[in-house]
């Protein structure tokens, strides 16, 4: 386990959340090693304790996940928006999100990937990672 995913576990017990989701942002670049570009498709990484992390990410950039800082279980999502909710359900499931509590960035989280966490992962609570 590496020093940026203990902190961030930590982070997670301390405020009492389950869960944390990211968006291509200065955090997420910080945990992965990689910057993502904040774009239409919602590229997402999920962390939970004790898990590999799962990121949900457009097929064709699929090849970048084995350079990330952390190790990920990959969910691809194909350029049709109306598939792109089947990858969040697997990735909830996949860490066993349902009923639980996710931490996400208030600043940078946006919209679209909410609507996805919650329409996808039966029972998650959702909520802003403020100290």
């Amino acid at each position: 386990m590496s020093t940026k995913t203990t902190l961030l576990e930590n982070l997670i017990e301390k405020f009492g959340f389950d869960a944390a989701a990211f968006i291509p942002s200065p955090n997420m670049s910080w945990l992965t090693g990689q910057t993502k570009i904040l774009m239409e498709r919602p590229t997402t990484l999920l962390y939970r304790p004790g898990k590999k992390a799962a990121l949900i990410i457009a097929g064709f950039e699929v090849d970048a996940a084995p350079a990330m800082d952390i190790p990920v279980e990959v969910f691809p999502f194909s350029d049709n928006p109306a598939e792109w909710g089947e990858a969040f359900r697997k990735a909830g499931e996949y860490l066993g999100l349902a009923g639980k509590k996710i931490a996400v960035e208030p600043i940078h989280f946006r919209f679209l990937e909410y609507q996805f966490l919650q329409n996808a992962i039966p029972g998650c609570q959702i909520s802003g990672a403020q100290p």
